[in-house]
């Protein structure tokens, strides 16, 4: 035989059986039920400021799509939202309340009997449940599920994470920024990407995407800074290679905007422009390279339609429109694989945690990379005022020759940092809040350093000393200033 001829013969052979592959990963998806929102047109103003609650409306509830049929699943509430399916496939969580004005909160249906039972957290307007990994100390007896949720903190007047087990026991907050963070989505690594809202004192208001272990250790920047527009939020990870969410300057009132995606490996250097053809809403990642996602045509006055796309081609198919109801927050009804579990440090007896950074001077900041060893002599540390997110003095620590410090702070407190010259004249600052977890040992490498960075094999100054204890914040406001434009 003709060897370019056979070649070519084994060639299209491969492609062939590839393609029956592809074709049955296809079918089986789309034989699966699609289940999502719908909520009332007329109730939710588009031209508002993008507010993640904005979604909360009376009337909303959950339908199952089979076939071309639609089955109302929350008939039994006044209104329902944020479907999500188990790993095996066989149950729902979601977002409900029974009667208007009744606090939201979260509950847990049989897919099967629709069936449904309230998840007792304790909290008031509980939203966006998730199913997480494992989590395990090492003084249990055997690891624990644990589901995520977002729910209003009183401290800052703002949406803030929340963790608790499968029944709704031993809640806790694991996140401590003054703005809203919503909208968690599960990696296949077991850590939670979110969609935060800036809020330190002198800043643009802005939504980024940050990550944090499932018990709010380790938090940092996920993709974020030259490339990312204003707002990224809506999150959505595939199984292994791509996150999707939407990206806008000027979302809608729900968050619309365009939909972009970055790799799990490099999300800080990988960010993708899928489609700004019209606005895109909460992207749900079917296969590799395939998704669910909400749209609208710029300019069309229809609410919200579920389609189907291609995110390599950028192509699309419809599911399901109507001109009454917005349609979004889909979710395929199928088995799929849980994330990774975590280990936890956590220790909620102690009221502290420690925070450490190697090289202060290992920056990606022109005002802090360029100057001289020794120039930096101290670091400031900041909290939040309760409600009015005023930066307040925490305390003032010593910057080794070396550029390292190391610090014992409070927990579950926002805390950001300022570098001090010799005259006490700040030379940088975080603008923006983090926060240590109880008994968490938090490490940083530099100051604003570029996130792929592995750090130098050595034993800095300042962790041979006992951490500086910074516990007690003064009243002293040291920044308080309007939003940036």
């Amino acid at each position: 035989m003709n060897r370019p001829i056979a070649c070519f013969q084994r060639w299209g052979a491969r492609f062939a059986l590839l393609g029956a592959w592809l074709g049955l990963i296809a079918s089986a998806w789309a034989s699966a039920p699609i289940i999502f929102v719908q909520a009332p047109a007329g109730a939710i103003d588009l031209t508002e400021p993008y507010s993640p609650q904005a979604r909360y409306v009376d009337g909303c509830r959950i339908v199952r799509l089979v076939n071309g049929d639609i089955q109302t699943l929350t008939d039994d509430f006044e209104s329902a939202l944020d479907p999500e399916i188990s790993f095996d496939g066989a149950e729902m969580l979601f977002t409900a309340r029974r009667a208007p004005g009744d606090a939201w909160s979260l509950w847990r249906m049989n897919l099967g009997d629709l069936e449904a039972h309230p998840i007792q957290t304790g909290v008031e307007n509980a939203i966006s449940p998730r199913y997480a990994g494992s989590l395990f100390h090492l003084n249990d007896a055997s690891p624990t599920l644990r589901l995520i949720f977002a729910a209003p903190d009183a401290r800052a007047n703002a949406l803030a994470l929340f963790a608790c087990g499968l029944d709704g026991s031993g809640v806790q907050r694991i996140t401590s920024n003054m703005g809203d963070d919503c909208t968690p989505a599960l990696l296949p690594n077991g850590r939670v990407v979110y969609s935060s809202r800036t809020a330190f004192p002198g800043a643009r208001d802005a939504f980024s995407l940050l990550a944090v272990n499932i018990d709010g250790t380790d938090g940092m920047a996920y993709a974020i800074g030259a490339g990312f527009t204003r707002y990224a939020v809506q999150p959505a990870a595939s199984s292994n290679e791509t996150l999707y969410f939407i990206e806008s300057d000027s979302p809608d009132g729900l968050g619309g905007g365009a939909l972009a995606s970055v790799s799990q490996q490099r999300p800080m250097h990988s960010k993708r422009l899928l489609s700004d053809d019209g606005t895109f809403l909460d992207p749900c990642a079917i296969d590799e390279g395939a998704l669910l996602v909400s749209h609208r045509r710029d300019g069309d006055e229809e609410p919200y339609a579920l389609l189907t796309m291609d995110a390599d081609e950028a192509s699309w198919s419809s599911v399901f429109a109507s001109h009454e109801w917005h349609c979004f927050g889909a979710a395929i009804q199928r088995a799929h694989a849980a994330p990774s579990g975590r280990s936890s440090v956590v220790n909620i007896e102690k009221d502290a945690g420690e925070i450490y950074c190697l090289n202060v001077y290992e920056s990606q900041l022109p005002d802090v990379s360029g100057l001289q060893p020794g120039s930096i002599k101290q670091v400031r540390v900041l909290t939040a005022a309760p409600e009015t997110g005023a930066a307040w003095l925490l305390g003032d620590a010593p910057v080794e020759e070396d550029g390292s410090f190391h610090l014992l702070v409070p927990a579950n407190s926002p805390l950001a940092f300022q570098l001090l010259d010799s005259e006490g004249n700040t030379v940088a600052t975080q603008a923006a809040w983090t926060w240590v977890r109880p008994g968490e040992r938090r490490g940083c490498i530099g100051c604003h350093e570029d996130p792929e960075l592995a750090p130098p094999n050595r034993l800095v100054q300042a962790v041979t000393k006992p951490p500086v204890k910074l516990l007690t914040p003064a009243s002293r406001v040291v920044l308080e200033g309007k939003e940036k434009p």
